[in-house]
């Protein structure tokens, strides 16, 4: 290893006698490490070269072998962490050329491929999937179930969370009511000492302001707590210990009771892996609340749950909301073992998002007003040195995430380019954008002068990690 390179490599020579006959040299080598392909220079004389990169950005780096071509998948972004401010936020990202093609000979260029929106999918309602926010990682797999996946929720501040595409409204209920109108449900995984909103339900689309309710959330001795209208009804779970580092499945029925002389009261049952926790009737003119309004998984306002925080560091799966007069009671329902038991027992679902989602999949649907074209109302700085280029200055994603590469030039071998990356509120941005995980997948490339396809060298940050932050 030397100047954090692999000494294994692969090396280039042709000559104009072979060209002229159609002759591929190939090396044989003892170590097989290492092949020859042919480059032409403007000459007739024979040249060889090596292509090396590497980038450091992020407390982390992405660099390839000597070689002629390839490509390298990166991880962690070259944006910044931090989601977009009006200010802009910047992250930095040096470029070092480990091979042995000058400047002069090579040609650099990056390339944003597009731009939309992460999205967790409902499995009933398409058209209604989860928009995670701020600081979120995806597992499709390894869930509480069989088949199963989670999302993890980082508990900053602002916090990892995610709403509702759509606004829908709750079913209430009153004196005149019947039946059980509706069930709410999620598993959690969280750390002992863990304090926060799972999820709750409220007329923002953000963590802006506005009526909330319909909030579930852990307190400070692991118990669970549900807010159940907006006047600040509360239930709360019988046993403690939630916050153990184990899957539990939550469950909260809202119905109705009939009581002799005063009718029919709403009924609030809450269920833990199939034990119920509570069964509490309210009391006159403390109804269910309805009015139309967003989900939100990970987040609550403090001011509806009393918590000193608005979102939860856990893990979370399979978030289902059901609004019929015929819902599984908490029983029933259980605690599955496998996902397609999970889905037969809540086939009925209004919304289901089972959150086992690659954090890559995006958004294309109609999103509220004051959420429209996110794309368009971010904007992206994007300037080198060493040598110096600017392929982006303060222009909207929605135009600068077009598939085409844009010149930057290189650093001569030994020698870094420094590239700072900016994002920053553009026109038209509203708060409901905030924290939005944008996927703009990221390409670097280097290649040989004159352009040879067999001399090129690509870097491509495209994961989940990869998100521009809203």
């Amino acid at each position: 290893m030397t100047d954090g390179v692999p000494r294994h490599h692969w090396r280039t020579l042709l000559s104009v006698a072979a060209v002229a006959l159609g002759l591929l040299a190939v090396s044989t080598d003892a170590t097989r490490s290492a092949w020859t392909a042919g480059v032409v220079g403007g000459t007739s004389t024979a040249r060889s070269g090596e292509l090396a990169f590497s980038h450091a950005y992020q407390a982390t780096a992405c660099s390839t072998v000597r070689r002629v071509a390839g490509s390298q998948a990166c991880s962690a972004s070259l944006a910044p962490a931090l989601g977009a401010t009006a200010a802009g936020v910047s992250a930095v990202d040096t470029i070092t050329n480990y091979g042995t093609l000058g400047a002069d000979d090579l040609k650099g260029e990056v390339r944003a491929a597009s731009c939309a929106p992460v999205k967790l999918d409902n499995r009933v309602a398409g058209a209604n999937p989860l928009l995670p926010r701020y600081g979120a990682t995806f597992s499709p797999t390894g869930g509480p179930m069989t088949d199963s996946g989670f999302v993890t929720l980082d508990g900053g501040a602002p916090g990892g969370y995610a709403t509702s595409a759509a606004s829908s409204t709750q079913p209430g209920g009153s004196l005149l009511s019947s039946a059980t109108v509706a069930g709410i449900g999620v598993w959690f995984k969280a750390a002992p000492g863990t304090t926060g909103p799972l999820f709750s339900f409220g007329t923002s689309p953000a963590n802006g302001t506005g009526a909330a309710d319909r909030a579930l959330s852990l307190d400070a001795t692991g118990k669970l707590r549900f807010v159940w209208n907006v006047a600040g009804s509360t239930v709360t779970s019988t046993a403690s210990g939630y916050a153990d580092g184990l899957w539990h499945f939550a469950y909260v029925t809202l119905g109705g009771l009939s009581v002799l002389g005063l009718g029919l009261l709403p009924r609030i049952q809450l269920w833990v892996d199939g034990v119920q926790q509570a069964d509490v009737t309210g009391a006159l003119l403390s109804s269910f609340s309805s009015y139309p309004g967003h989900w939100h998984l990970g987040y609550a306002p403090t001011s509806v749950t009393g918590l000193g925080t608005a979102y939860v560091k856990a893990s979370l799966s399979n978030f289902v909301v059901l609004s019929s007069g015929s819902i599984p009671s908490g029983s029933t329902l259980g605690k599955p073992t496998t996902q397609t038991a999970f889905n037969t027992a809540t086939s009925n679902a209004t919304d289901h998002w089972l959150l086992a989602d690659s954090g890559t999949t995006t958004f294309d649907d109609t999103l509220p007003a004051t959420m429209s074209a996110p794309c368009s109302k971010v904007n992206i700085s994007w300037s080198f040195t060493g040598p110096a280029a600017s392929p982006a200055t303060d222009t909207p994603l929605s135009s600068f995430a077009d598939n085409t590469w844009r010149q930057v030039g290189a650093p001569a071998p030994g020698a870094s380019q420094v590239a700072t990356l900016t994002i920053r509120r553009g026109v038209g941005y509203t708060t409901d954008l905030s924290g939005l995980r944008l996927h703009v997948p990221l390409s670097h490339r280097a290649q040989s002068r004159p352009v040879d396809s067999a001399w090129t060298q690509t870097f491509t940050w495209s994961g989940a990690e990869s998100a521009v932050i809203g």
